[in-house]
């Protein structure tokens, strides 16, 4: 026996740790895996890689990286899901049925959020395509393509909502912004958070909701100081502004003039 001889020969306790089959081109699978079981042998236990994965923690494990795996990729983010994808496959890369079902529910959320098919993604054959691969790195590597192309495309339909979103935003303030209008009750009629809709916002159209907002405002006032006989009070009230003084001093900042000084240069009636 293996153990014994190098015990005698060592005068030494010795774990021994044993992975499953592999081909030779895949045999930094096979250390990889030994590794991990001779870490848990005690004494000089023989310790084989199939008892891990019997293991009620390896278990638990493998659901907790599994579901950290499709969370990311669900939202496209391809960096951490192939973080998580490369720990998955070092402990079940020689199990298929495990395989098969992670790339089942990567094509599950692929096909959720409405991705096409093409040469990379055919949501009838990829199972029959996966059953054809030879060895464990032939398969690493087309899950691989399939997750990238995936997270792609989940990305870029976020990016297209986002953009509609802001657009929608932008139309609504467009068309009221004479109204009393907040943050607030604006994310509300979008069905997302304030905290959201103000980083799209930003992100979007390099101002924030209140600029954006006061831009149209202050725009609007300035039509009405030169084609209108209203006050400045008047004014304030109309473009949504219920305190004159505030009112003044958000003009000050957008023009670089009050409101009385502007008006005074385009009306012929001083107030």
């Amino acid at each position: 026996m293996l153990q014994g001889k190098l015990q005698e020969a060592l005068s030494l306790k010795c774990s021994i740790g044993i992975s499953s089959t592999v081909g030779l081109s895949e045999l930094y699978y096979a250390y990889g895996q030994a590794n991990k079981a001779v870490c848990k042998t005690v004494g000089d236990e023989i310790f084989h890689i199939a008892d891990l994965y019997a293991d009620h923690e390896f278990s638990r494990q493998r659901l907790k990286l599994q579901n950290q795996m499709m969370d990311n990729l669900s939202r496209g983010r391809l960096e951490k899901a192939n973080k998580y994808f490369d720990a998955l496959f070092e402990y079940v890369g020689h199990q298929k049925d495990s395989i098969f079902e992670l790339v089942v529910l990567m094509f599950r959320i692929a096909h959720e959020e409405g991705i096409e098919e093409n040469e990379l993604l055919d949501y009838s054959t990829y199972l029959d395509e996966m059953s054809k691969m030879k060895s464990n790195s032939e398969l690493y590597q087309w899950i691989l393509s399939r997750m990238k192309y995936i997270s792609i495309r989940i990305q870029e339909k976020k990016e297209q909502k986002c953009s509609a979103l802001v657009e929608r935003t932008k139309t609504l303030l467009k068309s009221n912004y004479t109204d009393e209008l907040t943050l607030e009750g604006v994310a509300r009629t979008q069905n997302i958070s304030p905290q959201y809709l103000s980083k799209l916002f930003k992100e979007e159209t390099g101002y924030t909701f209140v600029e954006f907002l006061t831009h149209l405002r202050v725009e609007y006032a300035q039509q009405l100081m030169i084609e209108s006989e209203f006050s400045i009070k008047e004014i304030c009230y109309k473009v949504g502004y219920s305190d004159p003084n505030y009112f003044s001093r958000l003009f000050r900042k957008q023009t670089g003039f009050m409101p009385k000084t502007f008006i005074s240069q385009y009306r012929t009636d001083k107030l």
